[in-house]
């Protein structure tokens, strides 16, 4: 639940950042949500849930569904070591930490 809070919450985000960028006369392409949890595009992909384990989920959070499924947003499986965003939300040691920094930096 907690994937799905988060791609929620930081979609809005997104939107807001391609409106800017349209108003500046820049085209969005497309906008991908890389996601490392496979249960969270699973639900975002499938209609309904058949799980019990998801029903007290709010439907507020499943308002990507519709992005999705009219393909103004793409998810895509990204593993866990190469999400980028760790470098800024955890700590990392060793070749986590190189890797990630040198794909932000572009070395």
């Amino acid at each position: 639940e907690c994937e799905l809070v988060a791609a929620s919450d930081q979609s809005s985000l997104m939107f807001h950042a391609e409106r800017f960028l349209q108003g500046q006369g820049l085209k969005v392409k497309k906008k991908i949500i890389y996601q490392d949890n496979m249960s969270t595009i699973q639900l975002l992909k499938n209609p309904t849930s058949s799980s019990q384990r998801t029903a007290h989920i709010n439907t507020k959070f499943f308002f990507l569904r519709e992005h999705i499924e009219s393909k103004n947003i793409h998810v895509e499986y990204m593993q866990t070591n190469k999400m980028i965003a760790d470098l800024l939300t955890k700590t990392l040691f060793g070749s986590s930490f190189k890797f990630l920094s040198e794909a932000i930096l572009g070395q």
